[in-house]
């Protein structure tokens, strides 16, 4: 769910399914890359970033999602550390 309101300039992901829902064509795209677990960013084979170097995927776009890639990355890794802490209160 999106929600237009003016003056806030952030999107967060609250479920790790939204990524992928948001951006399902980076998905589709990301099937046919040469490794599965292909982060779209450096990896050999990426056919996201074909498709963005052939003009098939604007560059704003696959910005964006690398963007929000890493925004979901910091969150994980705080629910990480979060259940971490709940698990060994030392």
């Amino acid at each position: 769910m999106i929600i237009d309101t003016p003056s806030i300039r952030e999107l967060q992901l609250w479920e790790s399914e939204g990524l992928q829902d948001a951006f399902a064509d980076i998905a589709e795209l990301g099937e046919t890359c040469r490794f599965r677990d292909c982060r779209h960013d450096r990896e050999p084979g990426c056919a996201v970033k074909a498709a963005v170097d052939g003009g098939l995927l604007a560059d704003a776009r696959y910005q964006n999602y690398l963007k929000l890639q890493q925004e979901e990355e910091a969150m994980n890794k705080k629910k990480d550390e979060r259940l971490q802490k709940e698990r060994d209160p030392r």
